[in-house]
């Protein structure tokens, strides 16, 4: 499901500036759980933290995208997320989303 925060909402905090990547699972040769880097290094349950801040857990495809179950979190940082609800992609009702927990595929939310 999807929960909101009104769009004037927001943290004070500083967003994190770099991208990481953490596997939530061995990989298929062997590779340990808990394997980060920078960029995503494998197909498979993985955790990734954003420059922005924002996070998703879940399931990523052999290309890097979102898919499968998983829980992707919008950070609330002032400027992190500059987008207009409705216009973005995806197109988003009013209010906007902190959390979405559901389907993906092939990066995009599976509706």
């Amino acid at each position: 499901g999807l929960e909101r925060l009104p769009a004037a909402m927001g943290d004070d905090e500083e967003a994190t500036r770099e991208f990481v990547w953490e596997a939530l699972e061995a990989g298929p040769a062997g590779e340990p759980a808990g394997e980060t880097g920078k960029f995503v290094k494998r197909a498979g349950r993985a955790r990734v933290t954003y420059p922005n801040g924002d996070t998703y857990e879940g399931g990523l495809d052999e290309e890097g995208r979102k898919d499968g179950s998983g829980v992707y979190t919008w950070s609330t940082a002032e400027g992190a997320n500059p987008w207009v609800p409705g216009e973005d992609e995806g197109g988003w009702p009013e209010g906007r989303p902190v959390r979405y927990e559901g389907g993906w595929s092939a990066g995009r939310v599976a509706r």
